[in-house]
């Protein structure tokens, strides 16, 4: 089982670190392009991690769960190839936001009805 507090610590790191770069390359700094790889691949291992662990029993929820997980963790990867002007941001900016916005619709349409 994975403990919840650690994994909360580690995408609060991946975030800081992420963060951190993303100032540094504002400053034009050294050291920002490597701490944008290293806090945004770090938070798309954490988002990858998250997918996989099943938030109910309710097999619409997990689906949901997985959904959103995996768009987010392909937005941010695109958002890292956009940073880093590596090719085939776009498409991954592209499919990331539609999955999120699909798994927010998923969301809404799934997410409140109680299952019989």
């Amino acid at each position: 089982m994975i403990n919840k507090q650690l994994l909360e610590r580690f995408q609060l790191a991946a975030l800081f670190i992420a963060l951190l770069g993303g100032g540094f390359k504002l400053m034009h700094w050294p050291g920002a392009n490597m701490m944008l790889i290293i806090g945004m691949g770090n938070l798309v291992i954490y988002y990858i991690i998250l997918g996989f662990i099943p938030p109910e029993k309710n097999r619409k929820a997990v689906l949901i769960n997985y959904a959103r997980s995996f768009a987010t963790a392909i937005l941010i990867a695109g958002l890292l190839f956009y940073l880093m002007r590596w090719p085939g941001a776009k498409l991954m900016l592209i499919e990331g936001a539609a999955g999120v916005a699909i798994s927010f619709v998923m969301q809404l349409v799934w997410g409140n009805k109680n299952e019989e």
